[in-house]
């Protein structure tokens, strides 16, 4: 009888434990789906962008799967805890990413040969607000050659947006140093259709001034990221840099 009893509370207290690790789980779950859930415009983008859709309907996802991969460790682990890759939790949240980001349009702005340059800097705005970006165009006058600012994680960044049928050349670098300026930005960009000569990206590289392809905007966080991160190193240098002197020589002529 005592070990019917003792067989009986064993396996009461083994289903209660159970229990308690289910409802745990689901309640783990139920927070996986609220994180998923409160990226999922910005997930559905970069499946979007790292899917390659090959010939015979073969599709390569190996770039997507890695961005899963980053978004687990980098957003979903600091605020769930750590998820084993060969675990199940690990395994749903990959399958609700999946089922998620499907779930989500993603209707990118396009661009065609005959657009505007306004239609062009609308783009510009409209592609960066996609990416995450708090993203504006300016005023016609009185923007100093500003045509987008934008803003995400504590970047200001200003946009010199030039649609050209031949290379930009260094007066956009020029304008764009002072716009940033300006606008007391952290970061000054130069965006076009077209290739930068080599004059443009000689002051580009010296100033600081990022010089992209519209194709690229999708790069440009991380691209600030890495371009303030090299700044803050040269500014802990006694002697000024190109940057700054080029800076001071925009301001100047602000105030003339």
């Amino acid at each position: 009888m005592k070990i019917l009893i003792a067989l009986f509370f064993f396996f009461l207290v083994a289903i209660l434990y159970e229990l308690r690790k289910e409802k745990k789980r689901k309640n783990r779950i139920v927070k996986i789906k609220a994180i998923i859930n409160s990226h999922a415009k910005e997930l559905a983008i970069q499946r979007n962008q790292r899917t390659i859709r090959k010939r015979y309907g073969l599709i390569d996802d190996t770039a997507w799967q890695k961005e899963i991969g980053f978004f687990i460790l980098e957003v979903m682990q600091p605020a769930i805890g750590k998820l084993e890759p060969l675990s199940w939790d690990y395994r749903e949240t990959v399958a609700l990413i999946n089922k998620i980001t499907a779930a989500v349009p993603v209707i990118m702005p396009q661009y065609s040969e005959d657009i505007s340059p306004i239609e062009y800097e609308q783009l510009v705005a409209k592609v960066l607000t996609e990416y995450g970006w708090d993203a504006r165009q300016t005023t016609a006058t009185g923007d100093q050659g500003i045509d987008v600012v934008a803003q995400k994680q504590g970047i200001k960044v200003v946009i010199q947006c030039k649609l050209y049928s031949q290379p930009v050349g260094n007066a956009a670098v020029q304008e764009v140093i002072a716009g940033k300026v300006f606008e007391q930005a952290d970061l000054a960009v130069v965006v076009s259709n077209a290739t930068f000569t080599k004059s443009a990206r000689q002051l580009a590289t010296s100033a600081g001034v990022l010089l992209l392809h519209h194709e690229q905007l999708s790069e440009l966080e991380d691209m600030s990221k890495s371009a303030l991160s090299e700044k803050t190193s040269e500014d802990s240098s006694e002697e000024p840099t190109d940057y700054a002197r080029a800076a001071n020589l925009a301001k100047n002529d602000l105030l003339v």
